[in-house]
């Protein structure tokens, strides 16, 4: 990683701000706790007040500082080279992996789990400590420390959610994959027939020691046509649709066309059958047929007939799922 182009804003500073901060809050949380403890029975509004102050009061303290600092992360007019790639699914989970290591501090990343543990500890550190407090003496003494440490614990992960959660000046030009996403499509590409091989296929952009990667897709090769035809899928962004690509690439002789599918349809394998064979089908009338590309059709068309006959179509895209196909030629015309 480049520090000429991109700059992350000495998050050493940072830590050592947020880890006082949290530190000084749990120890004079902890001390003053003892006495509105000890008077919870007489006074129980007291200690709710004090304890939601303490709790609210860090939360802004933590949530400016974290905005303060990510703000400070830039990067410099950035002039990618992508090439694209295709990657086995492991490669590409692996892939995600290093790249995630990699520019934790500028990917935005809504971790929710680290939203559901500070929020449990804010709960807590409100309620846990008079709770404690009332089952034995023993019990109270202790119960400030708790106090105290359930606010060290809270402030530490809010404070690394609410970093996390706020784009920087950087992450825009650092998107982050969805790995869950494109398992399910290139799973549906495996089960699908004709199809010879499924992986991922990525632009990775490489600019000054840094790298970023785009377009993340799921691909098909078709069986017999494995260096000509391919079917590629994506999700949109709430996962509801899914786009399908299906190409061959012969030349002059190329043809292309885009269809946008239901998700949610449980016959996706059977309009991804139907995709293939209509590649295999333009892929023998532009080209001479031969044995084995004729053998595949007709394992393609066996798994066509596999559709129950109250829901067959004569469309390549069934009905149901409301697709939608646009066309377009060599240059995307």
């Amino acid at each position: 990683m480049s520090s000429e182009s991109l700059d992350l804003g000495r998050p050493l500073v940072y830590q050592a701000i947020v880890l006082t901060v949290v530190l000084v809050w749990g120890f004079l949380g902890g001390e003053q706790a003892q006495y509105l403890l000890l008077v919870y029975g007489q006074n129980p509004l007291a200690w709710y007040g004090f304890s939601l102050i303490l709790v609210i009061s860090l939360a802004a303290v933590l949530g400016s500082l974290s905005w303060g600092f990510r703000n400070r992360i830039t990067i410099g007019t950035a002039d990618w080279d992508f090439r694209s790639r295709e990657l086995t699914l492991s490669e590409f989970q692996d892939l995600v992996k290093e790249y995630r290591r990699a520019y934790s501090s500028v990917l935005v990343d809504f971790d929710t789990s680290l939203l559901g543990l500070w929020t449990v500890l804010g709960i807590s550190a409100v309620v846990a400590p008079p709770a404690l407090g009332g089952i034995s003496v023993l019990a109270l003494v202790y119960s400030p420390y708790l106090f105290g440490a359930f606010l060290i614990g809270f402030g530490t992960c809010f404070a690394l959610f609410v970093f996390r959660a706020i784009p920087s000046g950087a992450s825009s030009e650092f998107e982050k994959p969805s790995p869950k996403d494109i398992e399910r499509l290139v799973d549906l590409l495996s089960a699908a027939c004709g199809i010879s091989w499924a992986g991922v296929q990525i632009k990775i952009g490489e600019w000054e020691g840094l790298y970023t990667i785009r377009d993340v897709t799921a691909v098909g090769r078709i069986e017999s046509i494995e260096s000509a035809g391919r079917i590629l899928l994506r999700s949109d962004a709430d996962s509801s649709r899914i786009r399908l690509v299906r190409e061959i690439e012969l030349g002059d002789d190329s043809d292309i066309e885009v269809f946008h599918l239901d998700a949610r349809s449980p016959r996706l394998e059977l309009d991804l059958a139907r995709s293939v064979l209509e590649s295999l089908d333009f892929y023998a009338r532009v080209r001479e047929s031969d044995p084995i590309l004729r053998e595949i059709m007709e394992e393609v068309e066996e798994c066509l007939k596999e559709q129950p006959p109250d829901e067959s179509s004569d469309a390549l895209i069934s009905e149901e799922m409301n697709g939608t196909k646009q066309t377009r030629g060599k240059d995307g015309e």
